[in-house]
């Protein structure tokens, strides 16, 4: 078991399937940390603004009702207290706005796995990678 229990992924993504597959994943692999879940835009800018507890990374919905995830990754690239903060986003669709991610890059890129075992292998890699 890894415990990284003084760490903390924020997940803003609306499916509720995909929350709970990125959940199993980091309970199959045993690591041990806080999931904040926000499920739309609007929230998630909300969280960021209000100073709660500054995430470990970020894994962003592109696609989410509310503010988009080109928003909240304008917010956290124009914003000094984030700037650092790893941030991948994982979107369903084959072609994304590449000006507006190269304005505001994330980390990583990824299409949205298409499988639980797609998804263990991503998270894994993700908190080996990002997490302390």
């Amino acid at each position: 078991m890894k415990d990284n229990s003084d760490s903390t992924i924020l997940l803003v993504e609306d499916s509720f399937l995909d929350v709970a597959i990125i959940r199993a994943a980091l309970k199959k692999a045993e690591i041990v940390t806080d999931l904040i879940h926000i499920g739309n835009g609007d929230e998630a800018l909300e969280y960021l603004k209000g100073k709660r507890t500054r995430p470990t990374f970020i894994i962003l919905d592109i696609n989410l009702p509310g503010k988009n995830g080109y928003d909240i990754l304008r917010f956290i690239r124009t914003t000094a207290e984030y700037q650092n903060i790893k941030v991948v986003v994982f979107t369903g669709e084959e072609n994304q706005d590449e000006k507006k991610l190269a304005k505001w890059p994330p980390d990583m890129l990824l299409r949205k796995p298409r499988s639980y075992e797609e998804y263990q292998i991503i998270v894994n890699m993700l908190c080996q990678e990002w997490l302390k």
